[in-house]
């Protein structure tokens, strides 16, 4: 089990890659590996998921977890849309040591299942 700290219901630093769960309903799973030049990975970087209904450029994220990569750069959480089913928009940006990445991907959100996506982010 990863040994994390908790502040004001996010969290800001773990041992190892954590799942963060939202309310129960439709969700799913983002995943990745976070590295800098060369494909090293990138230990200890702040990676937050926002979750946006329907689109990335619409006004505000609907849902925001922060988590922080393992040794190996990983890094997982689960995002959840309540009842509110369907294709959304997932922005997931990494921050370290001054530098940031960030991508957008298509992630949907359904009740029969949790489903993933990988976005993997990088070089920093």
């Amino acid at each position: 089990m990863a040994a994390c700290l908790l502040v004001s219901a996010a969290i800001v630093g773990c041992s190892e890659p954590v799942i963060l769960a939202g309310e129960q309903g439709v969700s799913a799973i983002v995943y990745g590996t976070v590295t800098v030049a060369g494909g090293t990975p990138a230990a200890g970087a702040s990676v937050v998921g926002a979750l946006y209904l329907v689109s990335c450029s619409t006004a505000g994220p609907f849902l925001s977890v922060t988590t922080v990569t393992g040794s190996d750069g990983r890094y997982r959480f689960v995002v959840s849309g309540g009842n509110i089913g369907g294709e959304h928009c997932v922005r997931v940006t990494a921050t370290a040591n001054g530098a940031f990445v960030t991508r957008d991907a298509p992630i949907n959100l359904r009740p029969e299942g949790t489903d993933s996506i990988r976005v993997d982010l990088g070089p920093l």
